[in-house]
């Protein structure tokens, strides 16, 4: 396995994608509001359990932008794109059908609207806040 890839399994095995936008939104909820982040069962440390995953998966996905950038992007059949809609929990309905046969696409343009040293200093800035009882200016 490519290494960059390891922690994209490691964050999908950690939650399906519907659990990680609930994380998320619930971040996002205590950067933006008053009161700090408080896990009723673990407290507001699992907030860093849920910021790591997410600042590997940005750094393995810039990773494997620069690798698809040297050496070319990988070439995905309709057929194995069918069979993936057919298997998957989850299928990415909001994508076009180019992003869906190129994903390279979508990370492409996260990265060229946002560099990945800001998407970092992003979450670092939401896990100050959300662990602070004020709201992010």
């Amino acid at each position: 396995m490519i290494a960059p890839l390891i922690p994209v399994q490691y964050f999908f095995d950690a939650n399906d994608v519907e659990g990680h936008e609930v994380k998320l939104k619930i971040w996002l909820h205590h950067v933006v509001n008053e009161g700090f982040y408080n896990d009723q069962r673990f407290g507001p440390g699992t907030l860093v359990y849920d910021y790591e995953p997410n600042v590997r998966l940005l750094e393995a996905l810039y990773l494997l932008l620069l690798d698809q950038e040297d050496f070319g992007k990988p070439s995905i059949a309709q057929e194995q794109l069918d069979l993936e809609r057919q298997k998957w929990d989850w299928f990415p309905v909001v994508l076009t059908g180019k992003e869906l046969l190129d994903p390279y696409l979508v990370i492409k343009a996260s990265f060229d609207e946002v560099k990945t040293q800001a998407f970092r200093d992003y979450l670092a800035e939401w896990l100050g806040a959300t662990l602070c009882l004020d709201a992010i200016d």
